[in-house]
């Protein structure tokens, strides 16, 4: 057991899957109930994990991250909403950031 811990690919192992899985995690601890989620801290949750699956990630397999980002995206089709988006646009703790066409669009509808 003690070779298996303290093996390098099995440290590589696990601190990708952290990299990968703990930006959700922080998504769900948000919307768990206990600590007041608004649709616009979601939407912010949200954009970092689509540009963290959007991207190559060193040490996941392409077609691993690939299936990641798709199962992301489908579940983000089905839960957006634009009123998450003019959520997102006003607080006033993302309204300095750059928004892309598509999200200005989605405000205006």
């Amino acid at each position: 057991m003690k070779r298996i811990v303290r093996d390098e690919d099995t440290t590589e192992g696990v601190n990708i899957t952290i990299k990968v899985l703990e930006p959700a995690l922080r998504l769900l601890r948000v919307t768990d109930g206990k600590g007041g989620a608004t649709l616009s801290k979601l939407y912010g949750y949200m954009l970092q994990l689509d540009e963290l699956y959007g991207n190559p990630i060193e040490g996941l397999a392409e077609p691993i991250r690939k299936k990641l980002h798709n199962l992301f995206m489908a579940r983000w089709e089905y839960f957006h909403v634009p009123v998450m988006t003019a959520a997102y646009r006003f607080d006033p703790e993302f309204c300095k950031r750059d928004f892309s066409q598509q999200e200005e669009k989605e405000v205006r509808e």
